[in-house]
């Protein structure tokens, strides 16, 4: 038997060495190419930063504050980050601040509730875990990081009443000097009940298998846990969870699709919350048969407000009235070219053995 090997020429051997000695550099440029690079290398909290820092940070944010109160949007626009300014929105601002009342703010008296400084990231992260807690823990407070940016971002608790507000505040640094990238405003506390409360009744109403309540509630204490979409926390995010899993429940959605009086069933067009003068209230559409006449209109929401009271005398627990909203116009246009018109009606305890006309 022949040895067919040939045997490798000493150029050839040379020629080996150096692709081996290049194969585990090209393998770790492979490796970089498709590997992502740390999120961001520290997320401190207000008790970590350096009293410099914090001070800093402060400073920037009662400064912003105070412009929200007065209303002065130029201002504002002219404390925001020049990359960044395309996405504050006047129309947006004067808008929100007549509809929210945010005069109500007073750099003065406002408290922070919680303060995260996340140094520079290379890449974009969403709801990098801040305090070190994994992000599977249910104490994970997670924060929006962007791309080769110095980020803060500031929760403040507004004082009011029956509405206690919160405004979230992120801020970029540039030069030195902290700047404003966006902000936000929500509710914190209504009638001094806060989100948990309302968690707590919601999950207690759909046990009881009060699944309008449940839902009610459960929309409750997601808006009074909501920090905006820079901030994700765990009691946000139990509640969200649990508003998509009423929603999607066929029972829950049928409980709340139509409403049956003397007149005739009526068509529920959607549960929400709305701010009135007593706080955050239920406001129902419906699809109306009173042809946008003010009288007939009063007297429907009158009958489908005793009906729903009388199913759920539980809604005077929670809530002080409901804004029943009357539908009128082509039920099936895509557009949704209806006229409305806002009923409100008181929820109070209700008479014994009256009939209804």
């Amino acid at each position: 038997m022949t040895d067919d090997r040939r045997h490798r020429t000493p150029q050839e051997f040379a020629i080996i060495a150096v692709i081996c000695a290049i194969l585990p550099v090209l393998g770790a440029c492979r490796a970089h190419r498709t590997t992502p690079a740390p999120a961001a290398s520290t997320c401190q909290t207000v008790d970590e930063l350096p009293a410099e820092t914090r001070e800093a940070l402060l400073g920037a944010a009662q400064e912003i504050l105070g412009l929200i109160a007065e209303g002065k949007f130029e201002e504002l626009y002219d404390t925001a980050h020049p990359g960044l300014r395309h996405e504050i929105d006047r129309e947006a601002f004067v808008q929100k601040r007549a509809t929210l009342a945010w005069d109500v703010v007073d750099p003065e008296t406002a408290i922070l509730l919680e303060l995260w400084r996340v140094e520079r990231a290379e890449v974009a992260t969403a709801f990098f875990p801040c305090g070190g807690v994994p992000r599977d823990h249910p104490d994970h407070v997670g924060v929006v990081v962007f791309p080769e940016q110095d980020l803060a971002h500031l929760v403040h608790a507004i004082p009011g009443d029956p509405v206690q507000y919160r405004t979230t505040l992120s801020l970029v640094l540039e030069d030195g000097v902290w700047r404003l990238r966006s902000f936000g405003w929500g509710y914190r506390t209504v009638h001094g009940k806060d989100a948990g409360y309302y968690l707590e009744r919601a999950q207690a109403h759909e046990a009881d298998g009060k699944l309008l309540m449940a839902m009610l509630c459960a929309q409750m204490a997601r808006r009074l846990a909501d920090r905006g979409q820079n901030i994700s926390t765990p009691r946000h995010r139990e509640a969200l969870g649990m508003v998509q899993g009423l929603q999607s429940r066929p029972d829950a959605s049928a409980s709340t699709r139509h409403i049956t009086v003397e007149a005739g069933t009526f068509r529920i067009l959607g549960v929400s919350l709305v701010e009135t003068r007593g706080g955050l209230n239920p406001r129902i559409g419906y699809d109306s048969r009173a042809g946008m006449v003010e009288a007939a209109i009063e007297a429907e929401a009158s009958a489908l407000h005793a009906q729903l009271q009388a199913h759920h005398p539980e809604l005077m627990e929670e809530f002080g009235a409901i804004l029943w909203a009357a539908y009128h116009g082509p039920s099936q246009d895509p557009v949704g070219h209806y006229e409305v018109h806002d009923v409100p009606l008181p929820l109070e305890p209700l008479i014994p053995n009256v009939e209804l006309d």
